[in-house]
């Protein structure tokens, strides 16, 4: 396989190619302001087989949903929470993963089978626009090798998955190098569950909700 590598903001031709090939079930990698993801279409199961395979990953470790605007959040969780909302109006797009309990049209696979999910709003302009190219979300997770470091530069990309996918978006160095901030909203309590790019503490700060595992 041929891999072709976008580097320009502004090569929307190549940028419809990477989504359309998304929208039929290939795997794409794409920037984001933490680190670089492999995606598919949430749509399609065969695409988070591919992501698995491509990985070395196993099934019993879920893929989230990138979200290119907040109205998408509806099609993916099941019920509106105050605590969410706040989240997303003080944090998003940003580097802050949110865990939600899913609705039925996500597939398990992409959920090793869990009725959560979580979820990223990217800020970073060629994921953003990746995503509406495609028109709905996409699943992604990390673009490395499982067990190894996240690529936070096209190249590191490049050196794993050149010739196994189809398209390398390359968007330069990640803003902040380092994974996403993860919360959980499953239980009555949030919870920390990873601290990364975002400051649990300017979380507390901005909306008041209290962090177990702080």
């Amino acid at each position: 396989m041929k891999t072709e590598i976008i580097s320009s903001f502004n090569n929307l031709n190549l940028l419809e190619n990477a989504a359309d090939a998304v929208r039929k079930g290939k795997v794409v990698a794409f920037p984001t302001e933490t680190v670089y993801g492999l995606g598919c279409s949430i749509h399609s199961e065969e695409g988070m087989k591919e992501i698995f395979r491509l990985k070395g990953r196993d099934f019993s470790n879920p893929l989230s949903a990138h979200i290119s605007s907040l109205s998408q959040v509806e099609d993916i969780a099941m019920e509106n929470d105050e605590r969410l909302d706040l989240l997303m109006k003080h944090f998003w797009p940003g580097p802050l993963a949110i865990i939600v309990k899913k609705k039925s049209n996500i597939s398990d696979l992409m959920t090793s089978g869990m009725n959560t999910i979580g979820i990223r709003y990217p800020d970073d302009e060629l994921a953003v626009k990746l995503i509406e190219a495609v028109g709905h979300p996409i699943a992604g997770t990390s673009a490395n090798l499982s067990g190894g470091n996240s690529a936070v530069e096209a190249g590191k990309v490049i050196e794993q998955f050149n010739g196994r996918i189809p398209y390398i978006i390359d968007g330069g160095k990640s803003k902040f190098s380092k994974e996403s901030t993860i919360i959980s909203l499953v239980e009555k309590d949030a919870k920390l569950l990873r601290i990364g790019a975002l400051d649990p503490i300017l979380i507390i700060e901005k909306t008041g909700i209290s962090l177990l595992g702080l």
